[in-house]
């Protein structure tokens, strides 16, 4: 007897044959014998896969290939996804997150309170035979992370690929899912465009002379809306705030004083998408007195990651009496 390949359990797979043999005078001998085909190897788990997906290029995408031992039933019945409950419900920050398996097969991963998905995963050239597949996750939504630790991975949990025989046996290969976070970026371009001083984060204006100007560069990263804040000198106390929601903001001025010594209004527009600095200085100021202030703009985004930078500006000496 030489079984064939595959045979599925599930069904019947005992068959019995007799053997009769009949003299010249017609007496009978007579005798049955039972053959059964038992299961061979079933399918293996396979290594596990990790997808790495990035906030800052949003949209992101990773794949992998997911492959199982195949046994002796092949070609496999089937490879999809397992169930989700091992994929988190919530992130670190408090943010819902709702799984669902699709009619294709692919799993979707929703925000609540948002209409479309912010990661989906799903499963591509399937190969029955060799027990592999192209598992891919895109991601197409930011996700809160941790607040304030900077670049750090949101682990999203994990789910298992799935692969049956015939014969109803089971392999996995688990499915980890980590998505980075995006973090902002700032700086803050000099008035001169460093063409005076060079690149060195100062300007300078004379007293009395027209203002100067620069601008922010701001980048929010995926975590919006971010907050601007700007503080003079050092200090704690923030003297003006904006945040980077689109809507214009403009007209922010603030008082720059070094002591008792006025040295001119600083002024920063949002234009909805753009942020600008301006410095007005006084038409006196004592040069035997500190003439130099410091402005730090400090941008964080919605996790609260921070971005920061400082710029400081010398208030000069203009002309000064001339013999009569």
């Amino acid at each position: 007897f030489d079984p064939a390949a595959t045979v599925d359990q599930d069904l019947d797979s005992d068959f019995t044959f007799t053997s009769t043999l009949t003299d010249a005078d017609g007496d009978v001998a007579t005798d049955t014998h039972t053959v059964s085909v038992t299961d061979g190897a079933g399918p293996l788990d396979g290594e596990a896969v990790t997808l790495n997906l990035d906030e800052a290029l949003i949209q992101d995408s990773d794949s992998d290939t997911a492959q199982v031992q195949v046994g002796t039933d092949v070609p496999l019945a089937s490879m999809v996804f397992g169930a989700t409950s091992s994929l988190v419900a919530a992130t670190n920050d408090g943010q819902t997150l709702t799984w669902s398996t699709q009619p294709d097969g692919s799993v979707t991963g929703t925000i609540v309170g948002q209409s479309t998905p912010a990661v989906t995963l799903t499963l591509s050239s399937v190969n029955l035979t060799t027990g592999t597949a192209t598992v891919t996750a895109v991601l197409d939504e930011a996700f809160e992370h941790e607040v304030g630790q900077g670049t750090n991975s949101l682990d999203l949990g994990d789910i298992n690929v799935v692969a049956t025989d015939i014969d109803g046996d089971t392999a996995n290969v688990l499915v980890n899912v980590l998505v980075a976070d995006d973090v902002p970026t700032l700086s803050i371009v000099e008035a001169d465009a460093g063409t005076a001083t060079g690149l060195d984060n100062k300007d300078s204006v004379v007293e009395g002379a027209a203002a100067i100007s620069g601008s922010i560069t701001v980048d929010e990263g995926a975590d919006e809306d971010g907050v601007l804040e700007i503080s003079l000198d050092g200090g704690t106390t923030t003297a003006i705030t904006i945040t980077l929601d689109g809507n214009s903001d403009t007209g922010n001025k603030v008082a720059v004083n070094n002591g008792t010594q006025a040295l001119g209004d600083l002024t920063v527009d949002y234009d909805g998408t753009n942020v600008t600095w301006s410095f007005d200085p006084a038409a006196t100021v004592d040069q035997d007195l500190d003439s130099d202030f410091t402005f730090t703009s400090t941008l964080t985004d919605a996790d609260g990651d921070v971005a920061t930078d400082t710029h400081t500006v010398s208030v000069t000496d203009g002309a000064g009496p001339l013999d009569g």
